[in-house]
């Protein structure tokens, strides 16, 4: 049986770290348990990595180390095969462009 994909925004992954109770954790402990298949590109996880060790959020280093860690092992490392640019936030494309990228580029 296939698991569904999912490109999950900074948002969520932020939020997933401040409240286990919500559904931004929920959905990030079904890609850690292998029930649904992450997907993200290096830019994705420089960016979660980026805010995650933003001062203001007041994450220990080592959790914001270990989360990124146990993220690249869930997840399928994508190189996007075009750049899109149909966003009013250019940053905000890479997301679209990971999601549309049918085969990775290694695990």
């Amino acid at each position: 049986m296939r698991k569904i994909r999912v490109v999950l925004d900074t948002n969520v992954v932020v939020s997933a770290h401040f409240n286990a109770e919500g559904y931004e954790r929920h959905v990030l402990d079904l890609v850690l348990a292998d029930k649904l298949q992450m997907a993200v590109s290096q830019p994705i996880l420089a960016e979660y990595e980026g805010v995650l060790r933003r001062p203001k959020l007041a994450i220990k280093p080592r959790q914001v180390s270990e989360s990124i860690r146990l993220l690249r092992k869930a997840a399928r490392i994508v190189s996007p095969h075009r750049m899109l640019a149909v966003t009013r936030d250019p940053a905000d494309s890479r997301f679209l462009e990971c999601a549309g990228r049918r085969r990775p580029t290694m695990w």
